[in-house]
């Protein structure tokens, strides 16, 4: 049969493999996949945001080129406010070659064309199948677009450098960091082979290409939400947290629940297999245990209660309310072992009532039941010290135990003891000895001071005293014989008797 504590961690591990084993399963084939593709979806349309960005920047540009050409057909050379209205790095016109015949530039540091027209020969087939794109110069990645100007050989160039400003402006429309690498490490790279795209996790990069076909630089995404992993920081934490919960939990049950209720059954076993019952002191935090605390140890104390009550009836006589012959015996082994320890003297008297059936055949057993507890109250007012102790020994005999007396004190104390029953007066017409009722006495007295007694049993003493009171009776009843020894540590059986 399962035992409470092994039941309570039994439950704690059944909650703790159903709740991680349903957390697991729930993250695993349901939230993972869609916070997966929520993030997937936002990354798809952050990165469709920059592509666009990226495309109406071509726009802008070549919607730039025309409107300086349409405005300014009958120039050779286009003023420097042109430029910076459109926020141009440089305007060209090109011959075949490519051959730069005219250049005008917002930048003093792009002044130079030679240098310009060997970084356009390196780009790609002349003219450019593209009519925009991207180059990569000498001084870093620049966006350009292309025309034929209308009823000339030459064609028209407009440049923008990939600088902070231009990446500052993509920024607005995206959601994340941007980060433009120039002149990546990379070999020769084909439009027609693979895409202009590469997504690794929260990182996605696009690739700027040349009219060749090159890649003139990388333009990196750095996403604002990283993407959701299986188990996260998050995610395990909370997890541990349900899981350690019942750990918790079954802590609080074993030593608010199972505990209390061990001891209490270990208790009422104890009580089951003959201990005495004894109450709970435990300290309990749980109403209903402390009040089932209360009702057992209220059973306790009725129990121990009934129980006294029990010993002391069991030890009672239940006509004269004087302790009986069991009680007796029990005193006179405590009493024979104080002798033993300390050779304090001890003596043993056994009275009887004289002629106590005459007296009932006379006045009938209410009256003898009468006379029964007059006598017994009588004896029990002779013992005034703790020493002294009187009990009811069987029918109409009692008997004392008394100790530390000398013999003088003794004999007083008997003869004190026949004269207060006389005294009671109660009438006993077929007495033969004395005309009311009488009793008479035997009494040993061992005044040893050696160890007589470790080699004797008590019942030595009740022999001596029924012998001695054997002679009282048969020498005229109405009065005591007392036989007073000492015990001889050489031969414990020769007793001298005086």
């Amino acid at each position: 049969m399962l035992k409470l504590k092994y039941l309570v961690l039994l439950a704690s591990f059944l909650y703790m493999l159903v709740i991680g084993g349903s957390i697991a399963a729930f993250r695993y084939w349901f939230a993972y996949p869609n916070e997966l593709q929520s993030s997937t979806t936002l990354y798809r349309s952050n990165e469709s945001a920059l592509k666009l960005a990226l495309k109406e920047k071509l726009i802008n540009l070549r919607a730039s080129l025309d409107d300086i050409i349409d405005n300014n057909l009958e120039q050779t050379k286009w003023s420097n406010e042109a430029l910076i209205r459109h926020k141009l790095l440089a305007f060209l016109v090109i011959s075949d070659g490519p051959k730069i015949e005219t250049m005008t530039s917002s930048s003093l540091w792009f002044s130079q064309p030679d240098q310009l027209e060997r970084d356009l020969k390196t780009q790609g087939e002349w003219p450019f199948k593209v009519n925009t794109g991207y180059l990569e110069g000498s001084r870093g990645p620049m966006a350009f677009a292309i025309r034929k100007i209308h009823n000339s050989d030459h064609f028209a160039m407009v440049i923008v450098n990939l600088d902070t400003s231009w990446l500052s402006s993509l920024k607005k429309s995206v959601n994340g960091q941007l980060r433009l690498v120039k002149f990546p490490d990379v070999g020769a790279y084909s439009v027609n082979e693979q895409t202009d795209t590469a997504s690794h996790d929260d990182l996605f990069t696009h690739y700027l290409l040349n009219p060749k076909g090159d890649i003139a630089a990388q333009l990196q995404l750095k996403h604002s939400i990283p993407l959701p992993r299986l188990w996260d920081t998050q995610t395990i934490i909370g997890t541990l947290s349900l899981i350690v919960l019942p750990l918790i939990i079954t802590l609080f049950v074993h030593f608010l629940f199972v505990v209390p209720v061990v001891t209490m059954i270990r208790k009422l076993q104890q009580m089951s297999g003959g201990v005495d019952p004894v109450e709970l002191n435990l300290h309990l935090y749980i109403y209903e245990l402390d009040e089932f605390k209360r009702a057992f140890n209220q059973l306790v104390s009725r129990i121990n209660h009934h129980q006294e009550q029990l010993i002391r009836e069991s030890l009672t006589d239940g006509l004269t309310g004087i302790p009986n012959r069991r009680a007796f015996d029990e005193q006179l082994k405590e009493a024979w072992n104080f002798c033993a320890r300390t050779q304090v003297p001890i003596a043993v008297a056994i009275v009887d009532i004289d002629y106590f059936k005459r007296f009932n055949d006379e006045y009938g057993h209410q009256q003898g039941d009468e006379a029964l507890q007059a006598v017994a109250l009588c004896l029990r007012s002779r013992c005034r010290r703790a020493s002294e102790f009187v009990a009811r020994y069987g029918g109409e005999e009692f008997a004392f135990i008394i100790q530390g007396m000398s013999i003088e004190e003794l004999n007083g104390f008997l003869e004190n003891m026949l004269q207060s029953i006389r005294r009671l007066k109660v009438e006993h017409k077929k007495s033969g000895v004395y005309p009311y009722l009488t009793i008479s006495a035997g009494a040993t007295l061992l005044e040893t001071r050696s160890n007589w007694v470790q080699h004797n049993m008590p019942k030595s003493l009740i022999e001596a005293a029924d012998e001695a009171l054997y002679s009282a009776k048969n020498s005229g009843r109405n009065k005591y014989e007392l036989n007073a020894f000492r015990g001889e540590v050489q031969d414990p059986a020769e007793d001298t008797f005086y």
